[in-house]
């Protein structure tokens, strides 16, 4: 009888230990790679214009530590290119560090479509609420004490719902506010070495020596969102948002983009 015990207790604790193993490496995957590291682009798709050139983005995103972790900054670049009325698709270049860890390479591949709109005034130049569809791929090869000699894959599936306002006149300073709820995927490729096995209460990263390799992927809820600033006769425009993947007492990425082109 207490070998049967001590064998489910075992059982119970491996089986919690490979779960939050999971979530812990499903939420490292997000964060260090573009779906979690760099703030939410405010596309055409979102703000309801029309794209007919090539945009570029120069994005900034900064990942505040949980208790005990590692801030870490992303920078890249993201062309965005359209490939039809309310629908765009992106490429992006970049890399991600913090201290003690560092990314070679971190690449995504995106896109998204606008799904409708509902307005609240009669007319093309109504106040309206915009509903779109959106994904983005995305990878990293990181190292350092978290990471070993891994590879994270994560992929992104949101919604995103902008307010549009006011006229769709060429002149003037628009603001439109968005928000994405939407679920990732997150899949880390672990090394004999260090390896992430859990997260504490306050949201600390609890790390372990293992000899096991192989990939371990979970599933997390995302919400993220902003503000694209712009000016439809103006080449520039500024977004400002944050990206917020819960696990323990995690903290959102939040940063900025500066695009050029694009209208």
């Amino acid at each position: 009888m207490r070998s049967l015990a001590s064998s489910i207790l075992i059982a119970v604790l491996l089986g919690g230990s490979a779960r939050a193993q999971s979530s812990t490496d499903a939420w490292l995957a997000l964060m260090y790679t573009p779906p979690g590291a760099l703030p939410p682009l405010a596309t055409s798709t979102i703000t309801g214009e029309v794209q007919s050139e090539i945009e570029i983005a120069l994005r900034y995103g900064y990942l505040s530590a949980p208790s005990g972790g590692i801030p870490a900054n992303a920078g890249a670049a993201t062309l965005v290119v359209p490939v039809g009325l309310g629908r765009s698709a992106s490429l992006t270049v970049g890399g991600v560090g913090c201290r003690g860890c560092s990314g070679n390479l971190m690449l995504g591949i995106g896109g998204d479509m606008r799904i409708g709109e509902r307005a609240f005034d009669d007319g093309e130049d109504g106040s309206r609420i915009a509903l779109s569809l959106n994904g983005e791929l995305g990878y990293d090869h990181p190292h350092g004490s978290w990471f070993g000699n891994g590879a994270l894959v994560s992929g992104e599936l949101g919604v995103p719902i902008s307010f549009i306002a006011g006229t769709r006149a060429t002149t003037g300073v628009r603001i439109v506010p968005f928000v994405t709820p939407a679920l990732g995927i997150g899949s880390m490729r672990v090394e004999p070495g260090v390896q992430p096995i859990g997260v504490t209460p306050a949201g600390t990263i609890i790390t372990a020596p293992g000899t096991s390799s192989g990939w371990e992927t979970g599933v997390r809820f995302m919400f993220g969102g902003g503000i694209g600033v712009y000016t439809p006769a103006n080449t520039f425009g500024v977004d400002l948002g944050f990206q917020l993947v819960p696990l323990g007492n995690a903290r959102p990425q939040v940063g900025l983009a500066l695009t050029i082109g694009g209208r």
